[in-house]
């Protein structure tokens, strides 16, 4: 493991080794070797309401990035079984607001989400940076910036590949309502592309409803390390400004749950081998690190994670802009595409979804093979990684679409890192997931069979050897049918059954008996007082919540000051009664059912959010009262 020390913005240690790594960002004219980050489309004046922390934030991200760039990982081919995959980096930053960024629970916030994103183990330590830097020193501003009347609604991270394209047009074609594109343009080829699409969708929406601005990054040397974990870091840091400049707190992340949720498609690939990048639980660390940076409620989304590519596809074609899908670019390989006039590789994962997904979608006629370097059936793939990755992507969607729920959950413990964070209870999130995956892998299964049913036998015969096609029709073993060990035991229920484990009835049912001043639980629990009048606060979000029908989101938490003040007391007595609740709850649930409840069965708490009844109550009348 790599073990490195980076010095960044002129941070200096008073005593210590010397550095491993020296990054500056801006600071032109100082004798430094700098980094330039070009914002596009963003004037002095914007940059100017930006404030400290964000800008340090920002600030943050490129330095981060350009290590990740520079601080090499193990080669593809792991001669040392990953030992050299994960890193451990330690930067020095001068920043605006040492004191914020020191804080242990922030410092350890970004670590946290860094090194879930990355797989790398981050430390930071955070310095007064030495006077004020101009931001027109600092970055390198271009651009005349959008009319003054200009609104937008979303801020859409647009990398130019098919997934931000159909949000893109979903928002501007569909919902008719005004964005911004915030892209990330790190090559002269991506820049390319992503000022194409803008200008096409433009032209299509009209020009008051559509700016795109540009972040692009340059002078951080030789990219000696393709994989950049962190990119999605920076995006979406770059977001967060852009989202501030235009007085909106929400960026929007678009991309299919498959690549989202990126369960390892062989064995082998371990940790973040599979990356990251819109993972469920990194979408939900940023929000939680720009809400605190911003103090105000920020969500990061990704609208399209219920989808897979094929559905991605299927959405642009169906707004009329088939056209745009062949100048959209999804390659891993930028540098390849270059050398090749901006043909896709067609070996790498990106690509094998990519063009699965337009066949699956009925709109193969919309982008030729040739745009790939390697045809996705019958292209010659070299022996090794190239071969390796396409028959691995797709024995992993046979499984899919064969696989039960049980199956599928015991043979991707990954999943499980996902379900916490989408919204829904985790018996509902892992069916849900389950199903996505099955819906992509039978896309992919029907995909081939209808390919392979079109083929004579001089074209099976003529087949390259290290084409998708022959690898997957040499296989001398018989398909063997295996389950999970798991998918053998009985039901939860049964088993509970067997071993006589005492359970909590869910879901549990409610009542208020407003004559006396009490709250009935099933069971016979009974709540009185304040506990009752806490109860009967927080009934109204609740019942909203019902009505809305979006499940657990769509039950608003009532905040701290809010619902102190309606019970009339403050909120650190608010809190006390919350605790003593719970353990009355406790001891009562003890007593009626043999085991005590969840602390959070009757009112969830969240941090900077307060205090809600558990959406999967049942407000009705309790089976103490009815047998009554």
């Amino acid at each position: 493991m790599r073990d490195l020390v980076i010095h960044c913005a002129g941070a200096k240690l008073a005593r210590g080794a010397k550095p491993d790594l020296v990054l500056d960002i801006g600071l032109r004219g100082r004798g430094r070797t700098t980094t330039t980050v070009t914002l596009f489309e963003i004037t002095h004046q914007m940059m100017a309401k930006v404030p400290d922390r964000l800008a340090d934030l920002f600030d943050i991200s490129c330095y981060v990035h350009c290590a990740d760039r520079l601080v090499v990982r193990d080669k593809p081919e792991m001669p040392e079984g990953g030992a050299n995959w994960r890193r451990t980096l330690h930067f020095l930053i001068a920043v605006r607001d040492p004191e914020f960024w020191n804080t242990p629970t922030i410092n350890a916030m970004l670590c946290g989400t860094l090194g879930f994103l990355s797989g790398d183990r981050f430390s930071f330590d955070f310095v007064q940076q030495e006077g004020s830097i101009p931001r027109q020193d600092h970055l390198d501003l271009r651009g005349g910036g959008p009319a003054e009347e200009f609104r937008p609604e979303e801020i859409i991270l647009f990398s130019g590949g098919l997934d931000s394209l159909a949000g893109a047009v979903d928002a501007l074609l569909a919902r008719r309502v005004p964005v911004v594109l915030a892209s990330f343009q790190s090559a002269n080829l991506v820049h390319s592309i992503q000022t194409r699409l803008a200008a096409a969708l433009r032209e299509r929406a009209g020009p008051t409803r559509l700016l795109h601005i540009g972040l692009g990054l340059t002078g951080a040397g030789e990219m000696t390390e393709p994989t950049q974990r962190t990119r999605s870091f920076l995006f979406a840091c770059f977001g967060m400004v852009v989202a501030h400049l235009f007085g909106r707190r929400a960026v929007t992340f678009y991309e299919n749950g498959i690549i989202s949720t990126n369960l390892p498609i062989a064995s082998h690939v371990l940790g973040t081998r599979a990356t990251r990048t819109t993972h469920p639980r990194v979408l939900r660390d940023y929000a939680t690190l720009f809400s605190r940076v911003m103090s105000s409620h920020i969500e990061v989304r990704n609208p399209f994670f219920w989808d897979t590519k094929a559905d991605i596809v299927r959405r642009i074609a169906g707004a009329g802009c088939g056209d745009l899908i062949a100048t959209s670019f999804s390659c891993a390989s930028t540098r390849r595409a270059t050398l090749s006039s901006g043909q896709h590789c067609g070996v790498c994962t990106q690509c094998l979804d990519r063009r699965f997904g337009i066949l699956a979608a009925g709109c193969g006629d919309l982008e030729p093979a040739s745009q790939y370097a390697v045809e996705l059936f019958r292209g010659e793939r070299q022996a090794g990684v190239e071969a390796v990755t396409a028959e691995s992507y797709v024995l992993a969607a046979h499984r899919y679409a064969r696989s039960s729920e049980a199956g599928f959950l015991g043979a991707h413990g990954e999943a499980f890192r996902a379900l916490r964070y989408l919204g829904l209870t985790p018996g509902a999130a892992a069916t849900r997931l389950h199903q996505l995956h099955v819906r992509h892998g039978e896309a992919v299964v029907s995909t081939l069979a209808a390919e392979t049913a079109r083929m004579t036998l001089a074209d099976h015969l003529s087949l390259p050897d290290h084409s998708l096609l022959a690898m997957l029709q040499a296989s001398g073993a018989s398909d063997v049918q295996l389950r999970d060990p798991v998918e053998h035991e009985p039901g939860t229920d049964v088993q509970a059954e067997r071993r006589r484990l005492r359970t909590v009835p869910r879901p549990l049912t409610f009542s208020i008996d407003a004559s006396r001043g009490q709250v009935h639980i099933d069971g016979g629990i009974v709540l009185e007082k304040k506990h009752t009048a806490i109860i009967q606060s927080l009934l109204q979000a609740y019942q909203d919540g019902l009505r809305a029908g979006r499940g657990a989101a769509g039950h608003a938490f009532v905040r701290t000051p809010v619902l102190a003040a309606d019970v009339g007391m403050s909120e650190e007595s608010l809190r006390q009664h919350v605790r003593g609740l719970r353990l009355s709850l406790t001891e009562q649930s003890r007593s009626a059912f043999g085991v005590p409840l969840e602390p959070d069965d009757i009112i969830e708490s969240r941090k900077f959010h307060g205090y809600r009844l558990n959406p999967h109550l049942r407000f009705g009348t309790s089976r103490r009262e009815a047998v009554a």
